[in-house]
């Protein structure tokens, strides 16, 4: 077999849609899974350096890191897939100087522009719900790596 029969990425295909089909100013909501959906994050040193990262981010609304995928809501879907480029290098790299090897995220990411506020609550709620539904807590308090800039998934209790 040939080089030319295999197929390479010569870059990330970081989000199915082209730019142009995102409105500039809505909100996004970005799943991203660990490379062969390791937990990764179930290591707390790990899990902590990482959610610096998410919290401190300038378009961070909500976030929420789980073992081994990450919820995180950008403000604007038109810059998403270069926050997102930026914060996989950087927290790959940064993993890497604490003794991480290997790939930390999958290629690509799922992505889901959220239209109105009312889908933004709804979102939220559904992101920071995630360690109760995985049983990993029973508030959404109690969960160390979740991050609501606004407050705006408590304006209603929690599924």
């Amino acid at each position: 077999m040939t080089e030319s029969q295999y197929r390479t990425w010569s870059r990330s295909r970081a989000s199915p849609l082209r730019l142009d089909f995102y409105p500039a100013d809505h909100p996004v909501h970005v799943t991203i899974r660990t490379h062969e959906k390791h937990r990764v994050f179930a290591s707390p040193d790990r899990a902590r350096l990482v959610f610096r990262i998410l919290r401190s981010h300038e378009r961070t609304l909500a976030a929420i890191l789980m073992p081994d995928h990450l919820h995180w809501l950008l403000d604007c879907a038109e810059k998403a897939a270069r926050a997102v480029s930026d914060f996989k290098s950087l927290s790959t790299h940064l993993l890497w100087d604490l003794g991480f090897r290997g790939k930390l995220w999958q290629r690509s990411y799922f992505d889901h522009v959220i239209r109105d506020s009312q889908g933004l609550a709804e979102t939220v709620r559904y992101v920071l719900a995630n360690p109760i539904r995985a049983g990993l807590s029973q508030h959404v308090d109690e969960y160390p790596w979740s991050y609501d800039r606004f407050g705006i998934g408590q304006s209603t209790p929690l599924p």
